[in-house]
Formats: C-alpha cells, sequence, structure tokens
C-alpha cells in the first residue's frame, strides 16, 4: 500500500511539475520563433502551444513521477529513470516517416528532452524525498 500512495503522490506531483515546466518551454520556443505562415505569425499560436505544453509535459512527468514514487528512488535513481524516459522519446522523435534528412532543431528538441526529463527525475526525486523525512 505504500508504493501505491507513493506512487499516486509521485503520478501528482510529476505531473504538477512536468506541466508547468512543459508549458513555459513550449511556450517560450513559440513565442521566439519568428516564422510565419498562411494563418499569421508563429507567435499567435503561442497559448495553444503553452496548451500542448502543459498536457505533453503533465503525461511525462506523471510517468516519471509514478515509476519514482513506486520504486521510492533516491535522487540519483531519479535522474537514471530521468533519462531512460528521456532517450525513449527522444528516439520516438526519430523514428517514422522519412529520415534521410534531420533538421538540427530535432536534434536540439531531442537533447533537450533528455535534460528536461533528467531535471524532471531529480526534482520529483527531492520532493518526494523530503515529503518521506517530513512523515
Amino acid at each position: 500500500m505504500t508504493q501505491f500512495r507513493s506512487g499516486l503522490i509521485g503520478l501528482l506531483l510529476g505531473a504538477l511539475y512536468g506541466g508547468i515546466s512543459g508549458a513555459i518551454l513550449f511556450g517560450l520556443l513559440t513565442y521566439f520563433d519568428e516564422g510565419t505562415s498562411v494563418w499569421g505569425p508563429a507567435r499567435n499560436w503561442t497559448y495553444l502551444a503553452m496548451l500542448m505544453g502543459l498536457v505533453g509535459g503533465g503525461v511525462v512527468g506523471g510517468i516519471l513521477g509514478i515509476f519514482i514514487g513506486a520504486t521510492q528512488g533516491d535522487r540519483r535513481s531519479g535522474v537514471i529513470i530521468g533519462t531512460v524516459i528521456g532517450l525513449l522519446i527522444a528516439a520516438s522523435q526519430f523514428t517514422g516517416g522519412d529520415n534521410t534528412y534531420i533538421p538540427a532543431s530535432t536534434g536540439m528538441l531531442a537533447l533537450g528532452t533528455i535534460v528536461y526529463c533528467e531535471i524532471l527525475g531529480l526534482v520529483i526525486a527531492n520532493a518526494l524525498r523530503k515529503r518521506y523525512q517530513d512523515g
């Protein structure tokens, strides 16, 4: 029962932290994009990008939180679990479609995803560890 409870708390904390940071990252990326299309500049789509970042980051953070909470992991295992999930997400960005040309922005996004998941795993592990100490 303790693993279930800490997994549930990890899910909630991870979804909260992941959603907030995902919304900020996607929002900033879109806001500072200088591209334009038929529907206007990319800057006009910042709110939609933030909403997508909130959902995507919440899902990734929730998955990280479940794994870290259920295993009652420390900082090291939080970073390791974050790295593994980040690598899986980054690998999925390169699969499917025509892989003959991969733009540099995709590589930077993949690297950013790995680092994002590592930091998120560390933050979730620290928050859960603090909760374990407080009782």
